[in-house]
């Protein structure tokens, strides 16, 4: 299961990623969209899921091993997208922390403000506004 959650998230980021033309900061633009929100990308099921599986693996750690590797791939792609490595992080520590405030039920924004919070990091990604 744990094997299928990393499968259906990285196969989502990839067809996002994909479809963007901007190769500058595209990983993490498809990042930001798979993990906060895309539903098409993941399934309507997706963060629900998550929350069970993320719960799960402080019982598991051998599984764990599985999203860490997951986790340092990800960690590559977006050190090696084009962008400040130290901004293109911040960028996916921000994703990772207000997917886990959603979905451990800790907190949500509005629905307004999560999606100017979301454009907000996109717009980071841009060669425009990147800050070299």
């Amino acid at each position: 299961m744990v094997e299928r959650f990393v499968y259906r998230f990285e196969t989502g980021l990839a067809g996002i990623e994909h479809e963007d033309e901007d190769p500058h900061g595209r990983y993490t633009r498809a990042y930001v969209g798979a993990t906060l929100g895309e539903a098409a990308s993941t399934g309507e099921q997706y963060d629900r899921l998550g929350a069970s599986i993320t719960a799960a693996l402080s019982n598991f750690p051998d599984l764990l091993e599985i999203v860490r590797q997951q986790n340092i791939r990800c960690q590559a792609a977006v050190e090696e997208d084009g962008l400040d490595p130290v901004d293109a992080t911040i960028i996916r520590l921000a994703v990772e922390g207000l997917w886990m405030a959603e979905v451990f039920n800790v907190m949500h924004l509005d629905p307004e403000m999560k999606r100017k919070v979301t454009a907000r990091l996109i717009e980071r990604t841009r060669a425009s506004s990147n800050r070299k």
